[in-house]
Formats: structure tokens, C-alpha cells, sequence
């Protein structure tokens, strides 16, 4: 006679998975620090600079608190809610990642611009922790969305409904 051994159905260690709720919420945090924390530099013609744009600031971190938001819909909500909200979120968090990674490759290539004197300079700037964890942020709550998607019509084992 054989004998099997069983796992159990909870993480190594002892830990607490984080669940798909609290990652989205977690990828909206993460997108709102990057957006207070220095996005890039300017390099022109061998000056760096470093950029501060304020309407970049307040649309990046208008968008990590809708994911936020969306974060909290998808961990307090009903499953149909909860549904509803993860593919909001991997509808946002997508193309928000391609955003940010399309200006981090923005500025690392660089672009042409005419001067006063309309030479063309060449533009690159270096990204910054802002961006960095802002695109970390879309690219975490795509994750946890998916996940949250996934698992949607379960009810956990913890909530009553």
C-alpha cells in the first residue's frame, strides 16, 4: 500500500499570499510614488537637466490613483464587481505600461529638435526612479488584474456574501 504525501493549499513559510485585490492596489501605489519621485534628466547638447514636468506629475498620478481605485473594486467588491473592475484595470495598466516604456525608449534613442538658430540639436534624457517604478507599477497591476480576472467568480474562503 502507497502512501502520498499532501501539500497543504497555503504559501511556504507560513506567509500570506497577497491577494489579487491588495496587488492591484499595490501597482496604483507604486504608479503614484513614481509620479513624485524624479522622472528623468535631460541631456542637450551636454547639459543635463533635470525634468520636472508638473502636468506630467498630475496626469501620472491621477492615473496610479485610478488604478488604486480600481485595486479597491476588485478586493471589496461583489465577484461580478470584482470581475468587472480586473479587466478595467488590465484595461488601464496595459497601455499605461506601454506608455511608460515607450518614454523610457523615447529618451534613451533621443530625438532631433531645431534650436533658435534652426540646427537640429539631439534630445536624450535618462529615466529616472519615477518612471522606473511607475512602469513597475502598471506592469504589477496587469498581474495581480489578470489574476483577479481569474479568480473572480470564486468566493474566497474568508468572506460571506
Amino acid at each position: 500500500m502507497a502512501t502520498t504525501l499532501r501539500t497543504p493549499a497555503r504559501p511556504a513559510a507560513g506567509g500570506r499570499s497577497i491577494t489579487p485585490g491588495a496587488g492591484v492596489m499595490t501597482g496604483g501605489a507604486a504608479i503614484f510614488a513614481g509620479s513624485w519621485l524624479p522622472l528623468a534628466t535631460w541631456t542637450v547638447a551636454g547639459l543635463s537637466l533635470p525634468m520636472v514636468p508638473s502636468a506630467l506629475r498630475l496626469a501620472s498620478a491621477l492615473f496610479g490613483l485610478m488604478i488604486l481605485g480600481l485595486g479597491a473594486a476588485v478586493a471589496f467588491g461583489s465577484p461580478e464587481v470584482r470581475r468587472g473592475a480586473a479587466v478595467a484595470a488590465v484595461g488601464t495598466a496595459v497601455p499605461g505600461a506601454l506608455g511608460y516604456l515607450a518614454t523610457i525608449l523615447g529618451g534613451l534613442i533621443g530625438y532631433p529638435i531645431p534650436d533658435s538658430l534652426g540646427l537640429a540639436v539631439r534630445v536624450t534624457y535618462s529615466p529616472g526612479v519615477g518612471l522606473i517604478l511607475a512602469l513597475a507599477g502598471c506592469v504589477a497591476a496587469t498581474v495581480a488584474a489578470i489574476r483577479a480576472f481569474r479568480t473572480a467568480g470564486r468566493i474566497a474562503p474568508d468572506r460571506q456574501y
